[in-house]
């Protein structure tokens, strides 16, 4: 080997030396290869959120009364409905996702008598509502929810009455984007005045089934 050689070789120990030297003068925790224990156990990175989901749906129900009044010629079930919505659904993740939407509702038969009744579609209701869906799988499309959602109905034709309202219900995705759901409803409309002068109390429970379309939007 040639003086060039020599030369080379010594250089290469003296720094493969220089380098151990460092690394012994580290802290314990530095002196080990690879990631720093306290980074390998970091959380895992949070799952990007659901996008916004547009939905709607096309049902059908009746109500029973569960209050009869008499003064206005009441039966003990209400008019068959007919009722169409529309909303979205917000972004989110997890489990847990909010609606928001809109529900408009014809009575599908009269009621009453010639002085206090009504004829089929002469009566209409819109309703401003929150919903709050609950998915019973964990997946990013869940073929089976549950939902509970409040509004405030108001009927705007023959005369204006409002109420407040409560649903439960259930929903199963028969393909993807298309649906069925079952729900049961509590509601309360304050109507006219009685021959006592005082607002009258309407307390309703109803039930409904239908076809709903979830769509989502990329």
């Amino acid at each position: 080997m040639g003086l060039r050689g020599w030369v080379t070789l010594l250089g290469l120990l003296g720094a493969t030396a220089s380098v151990s030297a460092q690394t012994e003068e580290l802290p314990p925790g530095l002196q080990t290869e690879g990631l720093d224990p306290e980074l390998s156990n970091a959380p895992p990175p949070r799952a990007p959120a659901e996008p916004l989901r547009i939905v709607a749906g096309l049902g059908g129900g009746f109500s029973i009364r569960l209050v009869r009044n008499l003064e206005f010629q009441q039966e003990r079930f209400a008019p068959s409905f007919l009722e169409v919505f529309g909303g979205v659904v917000l972004p989110g993740r997890g489990r847990f996702r909010h609606q928001t939407s809109l529900h408009i509702a014809g009575n599908l038969s009269g009621d009453g008598n010639f002085s206090f009744g009504l004829d089929p579609l002469e009566q209409w209701t819109i309703m401003p509502a929150y919903t709050l869906r609950i998915a019973l799988q964990d997946t990013p499309v869940p073929d089976y929810l549950l939902y509970g959602r409040i509004g405030v109905p108001l009927t705007v034709s023959p005369d204006f009455v409002w109420g407040i309202q409560a649903d439960v219900g259930f929903t199963y995705m028969l393909l993807a984007g298309f649906g069925v759901y079952v729900e049961l409803g509590y509601s309360m409309f304050f109507g006219g005045e009685d021959r006592g002068g005082d607002t009258s109390i309407h307390p309703l429970l109803s039930g409904e089934l239908g076809v709903v379309f979830d769509i989502e939007v990329l």
